[in-house]
């Protein structure tokens, strides 16, 4: 995919006139999707380093088309992003809690019996988030 290629070279310059762009135009903030690939943390880091210089906020978008979600182990990646950036001070808050999402997730289980019971499941591994989570229990 072209933009995965775009993105897995991104340095701070790049991040910064990304920045920068959005906010002359009344952007506030980016939501960094995050999947499986190696050199995604890296670019979160990025990311984040030079964001700290601004006004400017970001928010992780777990990729559920990514990452998996049919083992309990399988929350991990969340836990590990939201305890290294959630406490980030450039970090999107709601009510003082990080605001994490997802994209799809409709079928992800992380080893309970249904998509309702694993989501509830990640929640309790996490610290205090506000979560959306993009799925359709009923499917």
């Amino acid at each position: 995919m072209q933009v995965n290629r775009i993105f897995q070279s991104y340095t701070r310059t790049d991040w910064l006139q990304d920045f920068l762009l959005a906010s002359s135009n009344g952007i506030d903030g980016f939501i960094l999707n995050i999947g499986r690939e190696s050199w995604e943390p890296d670019r979160i880091a990025t990311a984040f380093n030079t964001v700290r210089e601004l006004n400017f906020k970001l928010c992780i978008s777990f990729d559920m088309t990514s990452l998996s979600g049919s083992q309990s182990s399988d929350f991990l990646p969340f836990r590990k992003y939201v305890q290294s950036y959630g406490i980030h001070p450039n970090y999107a808050r709601v009510d003082g809690k990080p605001l994490v999402t997802t994209f799809s997730g409709e079928h992800s289980t992380f080893g309970t019996r249904n998509p309702t019971e694993g989501w509830k499941y990640v929640l309790a591994q996490l610290p205090p988030v506000c979560g959306i989570f993009h799925f359709n229990p009923n499917i």
